[in-house]
């Protein structure tokens, strides 16, 4: 069977677009905005790092929305914990602007207008929940699990081995169902381990470069997490070599600077 045209919201995983713009923004606020260049070089590299912002509204996903809001939420929030002062009252004014200028031209321009329309409208933790509950938990997230622990006796433990999901909706339940406890326990080292080591660059690190690219990699892992509850980001090609070619350039730079 030929397979149908790509949507917008399949095109723009709903994990992408974020990736793009907290690892980009992040080395905007914690280094370009530090650089000894003008301030129309400035404002440029900004709008570009915070141009992929139009992504997540032309994909006119509530997860993609939602991991937007939350991935904003992170990097300003560090922003402050290191930035306490006019500046950044005024990079976050200027990025609140740009959202709204870039949502009013989306929104003007993109395709499926009546859907993003519903998608920011319906917008709230209450639509939120209902929407996730509806579209995943109940239909898709708790029958695959019941019918996976009924089909097998040592899945709590070994897995059913890679592959057995087809799309589980839910990164943990795929962890769960394929590997196992054991291996899903394995997983979430790993991810703890990126999730020290990149605040410890940020907190403790004293170059702009290495701190805007831990910034971003705290917030990417984190925001990973969060949407992981929805999607499955982590085995999906596009966002999680995103992921990993920033979370290599990030370890390398923390370890050059240790040298």
């Amino acid at each position: 069977m030929a397979r149908q045209p790509l949507e917008s919201g399949e095109f723009f995983r709903p994990e992408l677009p974020p990736l793009f713009l907290f690892f980009l923004f992040s080395v905007f606020l914690f280094y370009t905005l530090r650089l000894n260049i003008s301030i129309f070089k400035k404002a440029s590299l900004g709008i570009l790092a915070f141009s992929p912002v139009l992504g997540v509204f032309g994909s006119a996903s509530k997860t993609n929305f939602a991991g937007l809001i939350f991935a904003l939420f992170l990097i300003f929030l560090l922003f402050f914990l290191r930035e306490i002062n006019l500046k950044a009252i005024l990079v976050f004014i200027l990025a609140i602007v740009l959202i709204t200028l870039m949502f009013s031209f989306a929104f003007k321009n993109v395709v499926d207008a009546s859907r993003l329309k519903e998608m920011v409208s319906g917008f709230s933790l209450g639509s939120l929940w209902e929407s996730y509950k509806r579209a995943r938990l109940d239909t898709a997230i708790l029958p695959r699990l019941r019918a996976s622990l009924e089909s097998s006796a040592h899945l709590p433990f070994l897995g059913m081995g890679k592959g057995y999901v087809g799309e589980a909706h839910n990164q943990y339940l795929r962890n769960f169902i394929e590997l196992g406890l054991i291996q899903s326990l394995v997983f979430l080292i790993l991810i703890f381990a990126i999730i020290r080591m990149s605040w410890q660059g940020f907190s403790k690190g004293g170059d702009g470069l290495a701190v805007g690219l831990s910034a971003g990699l705290l917030v990417a892992t984190l925001t990973l997490l969060f949407i992981s509850f929805a999607t499955e980001p982590f085995i999906v090609v596009k966002p999680s070599s995103v992921y990993w070619f920033f979370a290599g350039i990030t370890m390398a730079v923390l370890s050059l600077n240790k040298k």
